[in-house]
């Protein structure tokens, strides 16, 4: 039995690309250029991360992607290479890793994940204090379908653009980007319930260092080498996926991507402590105060009408956010749940 599933407009989806390279890759230049010019193809569609394992480890190197070689499912290691929603993207594959520079397999691999329905929406909350540099990012996930009977879970990676490094092939003062520097999540993420219908919230504090040193060399009594941290160069990759035994089993549904230093409300969580003169009466807003007027939001931060002061307005059964835009400039809002 086959099942069609339509999604809302306002629905974002973005593919999730991670590529394995090295400092001492001579071919990995060419596998850059080579992603770079297929992903022009699909505009905003994508975000990417870079990990610098599969080859020999470099300054760059951590732990975590060490531990995510776990997908090459195979103990032959190689780059330049790519997975794109750590899926095969097609069927008999042993593994979801493959050379970029095969433009063929390229392409399969991100027409499959295009055509593979997001079943999640992620919206994202962040505020950073750029004097501090320190932040909160919260993270909502809304459930449209389940996606599998596996294990799902959301993962929170840090990556850094624009950093000045050697590369084999590509000279001392070769720009590196989309660069892994850590996993707020965890690893593999941290579960989360995709129940169809339902909301999740996540909140992730972070502290962003002056400059940071390679996780995989720590320890082993080598001279550090620090890599110079920049909040302009850096940005979050959010995803929700599954987790199995089984590294072809590991299947990213959506993404979303969001710059440090990029201040966002979405409205969703936040909610103020103001008496709001509304009422909610059999379903029916109404709003009072004839200072302001309201909007409505549904779970994702889409907006879904504004109310005027008298107005009445029928609403279903579900979540909203109310943001009360006040003459003197101020907003106030509120989520509320009509049952």
């Amino acid at each position: 039995r086959q099942h069609t599933y339509i999604y809302p407009s306002w629905t974002k989806k973005s593919i999730l690309i991670e590529t394995f390279t090295g400092q001492t890759c001579g071919n990995c230049p060419a596998g850059h250029n080579a992603l770079e010019q297929t992903l022009g193809k699909i505009e905003d569609s994508y975000v990417i991360v870079s990990h610098h394992s599969g080859y020999n480890p470099d300054l760059f190197t951590t732990m975590e992607d060490v531990d995510y070689t776990w997908f090459y499912n195979s103990s032959s290691l190689y780059a330049p290479a790519c997975m794109v929603n750590r899926s095969p993207y097609e069927d008999g594959l042993s593994s979801v890793v493959f050379i970029p520079t095969n433009t063929k397999s390229l392409n399969a691999a991100i027409n499959k994940s295009l055509e593979t329905p997001p079943y999640v929406n992620i919206e994202v909350d962040n505020n950073f204090d750029e004097n501090t540099k320190k932040g909160c990012l919260n993270v909502h996930v809304h459930t449209f379908v389940e996606p599998s009977s596996l294990e799902h879970r959301l993962n929170v990676f840090l990556c850094q653009n624009n950093i000045t490094a050697y590369q084999s092939n590509g000279g001392s003062d070769y720009n590196h980007n989309h660069v892994f520097r850590a996993a707020l999540s965890g690893t593999w993420g941290d579960p989360i319930s995709l129940e169809e219908g339902k909301n999740n919230s996540y909140m992730y504090e972070y502290s962003i260092p002056e400059k940071t040193e390679s996780t995989y060399y720590k320890g082993t009594g080598k001279d550090p080498v620090y890599v110079p941290t920049n909040v302009n160069d850096l940005y979050f990759v959010i995803f929700v996926g599954d987790v199995s035994n089984s590294p072809l089993d590991c299947v990213v549904y959506n993404s979303a991507c969001l710059p440090v230093n990029q201040n966002v409300d979405s409205g969703i969580e936040h909610a103020s402590s103001e008496e709001l003169k509304y009422s909610i009466v059999d379903r029916t807003f109404t709003l009072y105060n004839k200072n302001c007027y309201a909007k409505l939001y549904n779970p994702a931060g889409s907006c879904l009408g504004t109310v005027q002061p008298n107005d009445n307005v029928l609403l279903t059964g579900g979540i909203y956010i109310i943001k009360l835009f006040f003459e003197n400039g101020s907003v106030l809002s509120r989520k509320i749940i009509v049952k």
